[in-house]
Order: structure tokens, then sequence, then C-alpha cells
């Protein structure tokens, strides 16, 4: 390589031969650089060069520069470091004392309104049974309610006399007022002694002064008809049952009102009223009389006194007119029952909607206000759970009924006796989350399609066509109306299917019509309709007419 002619230059014309390089004469060409003074000359001479600063030229950018000219040292690295660990230990102490914090002041919360929610030395926990995860379960709300009203609505029936009988009979008179007057005309133009399959069949007479035919072990005399003068005045009234369906997966709520004046034995083998059932065995002998009236498993109890009422009314800035109150207990009948219930279902609907009516209510605010009003088997944080699974309140579908029956004389005292097949079909459908009033387990129940033949067995002209245009107005569609062919004086209003699914429809046409009974005619009546209304003494017309 020393003997190169090409060695330290890339001259392609060529030139003097390069001399080898001999260390003993020294760096080459060093007397031919010019430095600043002798020293550096003679160190330049001897081979040694300290410090060459060349006139370079970089592709650093200005902004490159800036950058690295303003990057911390070391030094400043590691003071920088030390500062925001130093930081960070601080803000981690913090948020730990803001976690604590907040965790004292949700225990004290929840603490504060489990003791006010708390049933206290209730017995109902030992009745209750577990939720199922995900499924609909079912809640019993027991309330006292504040004092009854005085009087009765307008146009309830309070009477077991003869309606004011003219004194003629409607055995066969084509002069009665359901048909010649024009008042109540038959719509197909029969009289009112036609002997048709519309009538009751003649082999089965009522009697003069009983209350009709009476089938499958009814009472033959219609004792305790709404409205009759053997009503226990002693009768309390002032305890209202709400049983619900609650169904957080399709936010459905069904509530069904269970009359108080229910009779049933209980665990001492006595036969009581539903409202007693506290007393003899605590609010578990409550939930457990519920369970075997309407076949279902209870899950969780609310209870809440009469002035628990009243306040949470105020608290959520409700019309104290909303507080349902107790029916008269000589004004029981199914009409009356089915209005304080219709009015218990709208205030508890009103206070969901008051605390869950949109994703901004403030749950945690409401049930702190509210706790020291209602005991419940919940604890704060469940009810928060479910106040969740049910907001916005309005995308909620919310049903209400009551138990089908009617009031009437049991064993010498006034009671509420359940009409066993339309609470079997209303049952069926709360229990498969259907509307309570549907029919075939599918649509709800539409009046226009139900048929109704109305006939008079009170021998007061016009009931029959007055009794039409009740049912009319409802929606019904009344296809014939007349008088019964027996001769019988009924007593009672009787609603007779003989297709059960037209149980519930009966139902209904009993509480507008608000006195007498629903069943199963069976064989006992023929008629081509749906349903077969005999007028009775003990309804009064609008008008009034039937009273005494």
């Amino acid at each position: 390589m020393e003997s190169s002619s090409t060695y330290g230059t890339h001259n392609a014309g060529g030139g003097a031969p390069r001399e080898p390089y001999r260390p003993s004469k020294g760096p080459r060409n060093a007397d031919r650089v010019s430095f600043s003074d002798a020293r550096k000359t003679n160190q330049a001479k001897r081979g040694y060069v300290r410090q060459v600063q060349p006139r370079t030229r970089t592709g650093e950018s200005n902004d490159e520069y800036k950058k690295r000219i303003s990057k911390r040292t070391y030094a400043e690295e590691l003071r920088r470091r030390a500062s925001m660990k130093s930081g960070a230990t601080l803000a981690a102490i913090g948020i730990v004392v803001l976690v604590i914090a907040v965790s004292v002041g949700i225990g004290v919360f929840f603490a504060s309104s489990n003791a006010k929610l708390s049933l206290g030395d209730s017995n109902a926990a030992g009745a209750l049974t577990a939720v199922e995860e995900g499924q609909p379960f079912y809640v019993l709300c027991a309330a006292q309610l504040p004092g009854a009203s005085d009087g009765a609505a307008a146009g309830e029936g309070d009477t077991s006399g003869e309606g004011g009988d003219s004194g003629e009979s409607d055995n066969g008179n084509a002069s009665e007022g359901d048909n010649a007057s024009g008042e109540g005309g038959d719509s197909n133009g029969e009289g009112g002694d036609n002997a048709s399959a519309d009538d009751q069949q003649g082999g089965e007479p009522a009697g003069e002064g009983e209350g009709g035919q009476a089938p499958e072990g009814e009472n033959p005399e219609g004792e305790g008809g709404e409205g009759s003068d053997s009503a226990d005045a002693g009768l309390k009234t002032d305890t209202a049952y709400l049983l619900v369906r609650v169904d957080p997966a399709n936010k459905h709520l069904a509530f069904v009102t269970v009359p108080s004046s229910i009779t049933l034995t209980l665990s001492d083998g006595q036969s009581h009223y539903l409202y007693e059932a506290a007393a003899v065995g605590g609010d578990a002998e409550l939930i457990k009389s519920v369970e075997s009236i309407a076949d279902v498993k209870i899950s969780q109890f609310a209870s809440i006194k009469a002035e628990g009422l009243k306040s949470v009314a105020a608290k959520l800035g409700l019309d104290e007119a909303t507080v349902p109150t107790a029916p008269a207990a000589d004004q029981l009948n199914y009409k009356t029952l089915k209005q304080a219930s219709d009015a218990q279902i709208a205030f508890m609907v009103a206070v969901l909607d008051k605390a869950l009516g949109d994703e901004s209510a403030n749950l945690a605010g409401y049930l702190s206000e509210l706790s020291a009003d209602v005991q419940v088997s919940w604890d704060a944080s469940g009810l928060l759970a479910l106040g969740e699974a049910f907001t916005p309140f309005g995308e909620v579908t919310v049903t209400g009924s009551l138990v089908p029956g009617r009031m009437a004389t049991e064993n010498g005292r006034d009671a509420y006796i359940i009409t066993d097949n339309a609470w079997q079909l209303m049952l069926d459908n709360i229990k498969n989350g259907r509307g309570p009033d549907s029919i075939d387990g599918g649509d709800q129940l539409d009046l226009s399609q139900i048929s109704v033949t109305v006939r008079n067995g009170c021998r007061v002209d016009g009931q029959a066509g007055r009794m039409r245009d009740v049912l009319l107005e409802t929606g019904f569609d009344v296809s014939s109306v007349g008088n019964v062919d027996d001769g019988a004086l009924y007593k009672e209003t009787f609603v007779i299917y003989h297709d059960e699914k037209y149980a519930i429809a009966a139902q209904v046409a009993l509480a507008d019509i608000g006195v007498g009974r629903s069943f199963d005619g069976g064989d006992f009546y023929s008629f081509d309709t749906d349903l077969l209304v005999i007028v009775g003494t003990d309804w009064v017309a609008p008008d009034g007419t039937g009273a005494q």
C-alpha cells in the first residue's frame, strides 16, 4: 500500500511518484501548514495535533437544532424525574384520600338508608323466595290508607229493595218498557215475552223473590250482593295490598290489587279476613296468604303507613288529592273497589314517574329523601339497581287490574268472593307477561266484538233499556234486549257467560254495572251471544231509576 502510486490521490492523469512514508522523517508536509504561533508549528512538525476544528456544514435544520440545544442535560433530567415522582406520590395520596372520603360517604349513605328502609323486627324475610337472576319476580306492597271517604259515588247501587217496583209483572207483558215503549226496545224486534233461546230455559225457574237460578254452588238467595243492607259497617277498608310482577328485562310492571276483605283460613285454623293475617302470624303470614290466593312466589315486601303516603306525595310535589283513600265500608262493591284499585295504582305510577322520569333523575337523592317513609326488604343498593333498570320510566309498560270478584255475605259476614274462572284467566295472562284483560292468550279485549243479550228481571219498566245504554257506552255490542221469560223476580243482577274465555269480559261489564256477580252459566242458561245480563232489583240506573 505504501508503494502504491494512487495512495492519497485520485488524480486520473497521474503525477510524480509519491515518496513512501517514513516515520523517522516526521509528519509529511507539516512544514507547509501555517499556525498562529511557533509553538503550534513545532507541535505540528513533531506529528502532534491537539485540536482540529474543520469547517463543516451539517444537514441539521433550525428546528432540530433548537430541539437539540434545548434538551435537558443528564443532571436536569434526573432532577425532573425526581420532581415527577414526588408529584405522582402526592397525587396518589390525594386520590387515596378522596376514595376513602367517598367510600366513607357512600358507606354512611347506604348504612343510613338501609337503617331507615329496614323492616325492623318483621318476619317477612322468612317467607320470601329468592329472585332468579334475569327472571321476573313478585313484590307485595302493603299500605295503610287514610280514612274512608264519606258518601258513595254517583250511580252506585246501595239498596236491596224492589227497586221501585211498579207492581206490574214483567211475566210476558208486551208493554214492558224494554220493548213496547221504545225506551229500550229489542233491536231485533223481539217481544219481551219471547221465550227464545236468548232467555233463561223454562225448565230452570228462579222462583218469585229469589235471585235466579244459582248454578255450581252459587248462593241461591243472592244474599250480600253489592249494596245490600246486610253490609258489615265494621269491616275494615283502610288496608290495601298490591301484588306487582316486576320484569326488568322487558321493562314491564303489572299491578294487581288484592282486596283485603277476601276471607281465608290462616295458620290458626280459623277463617279470617286477609287484613287480619299480619295480626295472626306477622308479615310472613300475610305473604303466604297472598301467595295462596295468586299462586305465585313473592320475593320482596314493602310496607308504608298512611302518614308515609302523604309524606311521599308532599316530598315529590304531588297533589294531595292523588293520595289513595279507603273506601267507605258501607259502600263496598266491585265498582267502588275497582275505583279504589285504580287510585292506588295511579298513585304508584305517579311516584315512580316522578322518581324515574328521565335518565338525569337523582335516584340516590330520592332514595335518601323517601327512605324514612317506606320500609322494604331490599337494601339501598338493590333499590338503586332496580331503579336504574326502569329508567327512564316513560319506556316502561304498566298494567293494572283488580282480582275479579264481588262483595257478598259469607258465613254471616260481608266478604269479597273471587270469581275463580276470571281470576285464573287473568293470572295466566299476568304470569306470561300479557295484559290482564287479554283473551285467548293473544290480543287485548275488544269490547266492540263482545255481543251481549240484556234481560229485565227486576219488574221496573225500562231497566233493560237503561242497562243497554250503559253497556253500549262502555263499548259492548248489545244485540238483544227483552224480558226474562220465567216470571221470576231477580233480586241480584247477573252477568253470565258460557265460554271461559269471556270471563274477563263479564268482569268488565260487572265493573260498569257496579252490582251483582258474574259466573259461568253452563247448562242453566241459554243464549246465543257472548254474554247474558239479567237486570236485578239491586241495580240503580244512572238516572236513579230503580232506587227505593
